[in-house]
């Protein structure tokens, strides 16, 4: 997946407070054209 620099995180600290911070997170997928969205659980 292309992320532009600009949204570029490297800091596993950050990374890691942003995950405790926003413990759960949207997949959106498009099966046969139609938008599905999977509540998943983030853990670090």
């Amino acid at each position: 997946m292309f992320i532009p620099e600009c949204f570029k995180e490297t800091n596993s600290e950050r990374i890691s407070a942003l995950i405790e911070g926003n413990s759960f997170g949207m997949l959106v997928t498009a099966p046969d054209g139609v938008l599905f969205v999977s509540h998943l659980p983030f853990t670090p």
